[in-house]
């Protein structure tokens, strides 16, 4: 797996890097194509772009949850949508929740006959990543998949010095979902 970044440069540019890289790592093994669990995937063909809000709406048919997905309260209605869909335990925290739709619902169906990467991730979820400009509700955060399997991520790193001391205290006093605006 790739964890890429990439010092003063855009969001949107580490994910072109990671693409290129895992195209050069196909290449570089002779590969045509990734193949895992009789799936495949061209890394050389066009990748799909699909931001989370998307891959939600797509995969559990929850067109009424992003909206307001970022609020990392597990009442709300990705929690209540998640629920009905996948059950969870009655004191899953609303990354609980996130998380097991995310891998039960929607990391399986990403990659299959190209490249996906998947972006904009709710805000409580990437902590030290940089929000969107515009919507500070989802972060700069994204993963590439191949038959269902991450093979890499990465975000807008937070460079900003006030906002990480922010988010270290947040973190060091219990507010691990809290986001910073």
């Amino acid at each position: 797996m790739l964890e890429w970044y990439r010092a003063n440069e855009t969001y949107e540019a580490v994910i072109t890097d990671s693409i290129v890289v895992v195209a050069h790592a196909a290449q570089a093994t002779g590969i045509g194509a990734v193949f895992i669990s009789r799936q495949d995937c061209d890394p050389f063909a066009e990748p799909e772009l699909l931001n989370g809000g998307a891959a939600f709406e797509r995969f559990m048919a929850a067109s009424t949850c992003w909206p307001a997905l970022p609020t990392g309260n597990p009442t709300d209605a990705l929690a209540v949508a998640a629920k009905q869909k996948c059950g969870s335990a009655t004191n899953d925290t609303w990354s609980d929740i996130f998380s097991k739709v995310l891998v039960e619902h929607v990391e399986p169906n990403l990659g299959q006959g190209r490249l996906t990467v998947l972006f904009e991730y709710p805000a409580p979820e990437a902590r030290w990543r940089e929000t969107k400009p515009g919507d500070p509700r989802v972060a700069e955060r994204f993963e590439v998949y191949a038959c269902g399997v991450e093979l890499a991520n990465g975000f807008g790193e937070l460079t900003d010095a006030g906002r990480a001391r922010a988010a270290v205290y947040l973190r060091r006093n219990g507010r691990k979902g809290a986001t910073l605006r």
